[in-house]
């Protein structure tokens, strides 16, 4: 009796299996089978879609979000190459990326080389003319690049547009200054580190307005500021270092010069700033050291160049002179200081011919330059 039972228990555990079995064979025919039946037949190979067509979507969102903010916080940390790196990221992939544009500008200009810091901020105004940011960083390269009427208009036309906006005064400030308007521009400077007293490149052009001013202990204080604020921007260490070289305080010039070369070795410029504290000090074996350095780090640096040439004819030694001077000019033909030295050291090796040449090209670059004229009042009779 017992084992019938358990005969009958095994067939309705039999039945109830073959139920919930044919229960999945009955959603699989509703559910997968209209599924399978969209699948191609295993003879057909699905294409795959190129990498670059997958990541378009991806890479566009990058490039409106991540590239552009990635350079500007490099630049914060003071990874200047890899700031440009990220912008020249966003304008290979989009090429009207104003910002992107403006902002590695501002690297090429804080890095001395202002020309092409220029070009492309102009590039980003082009995209962008009502942009009061672009305008004052446009105010900057001008200054930078020695036209100082163009930066003050441009300064100008920033504030303009951004009445508020802090770095338009702090632009301002800094052209004012060197267009000797020096009442002008301490007020501006003023005015642009209340409006933002936490921007570190307003107390610096703060500070150069003041400096400009002769009150030197102010522009130091708003310097140490700036670097307080921005410790990673060598930029601003250089500027405390060439006030330090200014005023006569050589050591502590050269101290922030080093420290400088210790965050960025690649960089010419400290090594160009130690070399001129050691030339106004007439120690120029050290500051041909230095100078010799910036043009092995950056071989297209012609003031690099000029200054071992001077620091030779200082010397007395004019046939090593020459070649420095020819390779400044051959990087600068119209660096008129570079033609005043070879013009010189080519009369000091009694090569007049050559010597009234160099002077009268001189001449016809700067009618007014000192060098020349004297250059060629000693090659009279000769």
């Amino acid at each position: 009796m017992s084992f019938r039972k358990r005969r009958t228990g095994l067939s309705i555990i039999v039945v109830a299996l073959l139920v919930l079995v044919g229960g999945f064979a009955v959603i699989y025919s509703v559910i997968m089978a209209p599924l399978q039946a969209k699948k191609p037949p295993l003879s057909i190979v699905t294409p795959v879609a190129p990498a670059v067509a997958t990541t378009t979507i991806a890479e566009t969102s990058k490039v409106l979000a991540d590239y552009v903010v990635e350079g500007d916080q490099l630049f914060s940390q003071g990874k200047l190459d890899e700031a440009i790196a990220a912008y020249n990221d966003a304008i290979t992939r989009d090429p009207k990326n104003a910002r992107a544009y403006a902002h590695w500008g501002r690297i090429l200009v804080v890095r001395n080389q202002a020309s092409e810091g220029l070009a492309r901020v102009q590039k980003a105004i082009e995209l962008d003319p009502s942009s009061g940011e672009y305008h004052s960083l446009l105010g900057l390269a001008y200054d930078w690049n020695n036209e100082f009427a163009k930066a003050v208009e441009s300064c100008q036309k920033a504030v303009q547009l951004a009445p508020t906006y802090a770095p338009a005064y702090g632009c301002l400030s800094e052209a004012l200054a060197d267009s000797g308007q020096l009442e002008k521009a301490v007020e501006a400077g003023k005015k642009a580190v209340q409006l933002d007293p936490k921007d570190a490149d307003i107390h610096r052009s703060y500070g150069y307005a003041l400096q400009s001013a002769g009150n030197f202990k102010a522009a130091e204080d708003e310097y140490r500021a700036a670097i307080d604020l921005a410790p990673k921007l060598s930029y601003l260490r250089l500027t405390l270092a060439a006030l330090y070289r200014r005023v006569g305080r050589a050591d502590d010039a050269v101290i922030e010069f080093q420290k400088v070369i210790e965050a960025e070795p690649g960089n010419p410029q400290p090594y160009e700033g130690a070399g001129r504290v050691y030339y106004d000090l007439k120690r120029f074996d050290e500051a041909i050291t230095f100078f010799k350095k910036a043009t092995e780090v950056d071989p297209k640096r012609a003031s690099a160049f000029s200054y071992v040439g001077w620091s030779f004819y200082l010397q007395e030694k004019y046939d090593l002179a020459v070649p420095f001077f020819q390779q400044a000019l051959n990087l600068e033909p119209r660096r008129v200081e570079a033609l005043g030295g070879m013009g010189w050291s080519q009369f000091m090796l009694a090569q007049y011919k050559e010597s009234r040449e160099t002077f009268s090209k001189a001449l016809e670059i700067d009618p007014t330059n000192d060098l020349a004229k004297r250059g060629l009042k000693s090659l009279e009779g000769r």
